[in-house]
Order: C-alpha cells, then structure tokens, then sequence
C-alpha cells in the first residue's frame, strides 16, 4: 500500500510539473508586423504548429488581396512560439498580448480581422482584448477559426470551446469533426460554427482532416465568399452550428 501512495505522488508531481511547463511561455522574440499609419483595415494570418511553411497560407492571403477584401493582408510567422506543441497555446497567447497592445495604438486602424489554424488560435483572444484595451477610438474585431486547437495546458481540454471569439464583434468558426487532432472536433460556444467535415470536396483534399477546413476556406475565398466579414451573431447567433453536406 505505501508503495501505492509513493508512486501515486510521484505521478501527481510530474503531471503537476507537465502541467506548469505547459502553462509558461517560452521566452520568444516577437516582431511587430509592419504597416503604414494609414491603414485602418487589417488583416492578419496565423499558422499552426509546424505548419508557417504550407503554401496554403500564401494562397490564402493572395485570395484575399484578389477579392478586393478592402484590407491590408497580413500572414504572421509565429513558428518560433508554435514549433514548440507543447507550449505553443501559451507562447500564443502571450504573442496576442503583446500584438494587440501594439495594435491598439495604431492611429488609423478601426478593423481587425483575425484568422488562425490550430493552435494559432490562441492568439485571438488576447490579442482582441489587449488591442480594446489600449485603442483609443472604437475597434471592431472578427474572428475566423480554422478547425482551432481548444486546449490550455494538458488538463483544460475546453478552454477555447468556453472562451475563443468571446472578445469579437462577430466570430465564426469552420471545423471538420472526423481529425484525429485533440480538442479541434468541438463547436465554439462564442462562435457562429460550420461544420465541413462532409463538404464536397473533403475526400479528394491532399492533406484533409485537420487541414479540410483550411483548404475549405480557401476554396470559399477563390470562389468571392468573403461574406462573413458582413455577418452579424444578430442572424448568426453564438454557438450555432451549420452543417455542409
């Protein structure tokens, strides 16, 4: 029986310790994306873990600035804070901090759209709420998640399904239910939810699973939807799910 306790307490503090590590950011070196003073819409991208170098991303902010999407286009390489998957939630979120105060001081700018895979996700939400709290003229923030990463630490498995888009005018997330990637099959609480898992196309996707909703948002953006930047949750109400067959 003491034998029991003594390896019960022993995984306890290594779980304890797991948990600790997961939770503290590394001591990462952030650079502020660089735009004019004038602008005063803005667009930024955010990858996932160990994924800065899918070309997905630069097709996805080509389609962007092609659709006339009336913003400055913006993909931020974070791989620095994402490479590492454990701590990648938390270098994320202090990333979000540190950009929003400095985009909150921006003279111009009055949008923010935010689009994130993964664990890029993280981001979002501090970097809304930082940005609101040191802008000193009205923001208006939306949101697009991408099949996001939900989990904070090991132990909180449904911190972003309570939490992500919480901070957003209008927040909207596309997910695929059938990944084997952890905490990303869940609908948002705080987010209008689409679920692509059985779109046309999923079964033919070079990479799918984890990346379908990413190659589905592309798709919708090469096709001129870039609709959700005039969606309200008035007519796309938070945590609604809408199913693509």
């Amino acid at each position: 029986m003491r034998t029991f306790f003594i390896l019960f307490a022993v995984l306890c503090a290594i779980g304890a310790a797991m948990e600790i590590y997961a939770r503290t950011p590394d001591n990462i070196d952030i650079v502020l994306p660089s735009f004019t003073d004038e602008t005063t819409q803005l667009t930024l991208l955010f990858h996932g873990s160990r994924d800065h170098t899918n070309p997905m991303w630069s097709d996805i902010q080509d389609a962007l600035i092609t659709r006339a999407f009336d913003a400055q286009v913006v993909f931020y390489d974070w791989s620095q804070g994402a490479n590492n998957r454990v701590r990648a939630g938390s270098n994320a979120r202090a990333l979000g901090e540190t950009l929003g105060a400095f985009l909150g001081q921006h003279p111009s700018l009055t949008e923010l759209t935010l689009i994130a895979h993964s664990a890029g996700a993280a981001v979002l939400e501090p970097l809304c709420r930082a940005a609101r709290n040191t802008a000193a003229r009205p923001l208006k923030v939306r949101m697009v998640f991408l099949d996001p990463y939900a989990g904070h630490g090991f132990l909180d498995r449904g911190f972003g399904v309570r939490t992500y888009g919480q901070c957003a005018d209008f927040a909207v997330s596309y997910l695929n239910t059938s990944d084997a990637a952890p905490t990303t099959n869940r609908p948002l609480e705080n987010a209008y939810n689409i679920d692509v898992t059985s779109a046309p196309g999923h079964q033919k996707a070079l990479r799918g699973g984890h990346y379908w909703p990413l190659d589905y948002f592309l798709s919708q953006v090469r096709a001129g939807d870039v609709s959700f930047t005039r969606w309200s949750h008035r007519d796309w109400p938070r945590g609604a799910i809408e199913t693509i067959q």
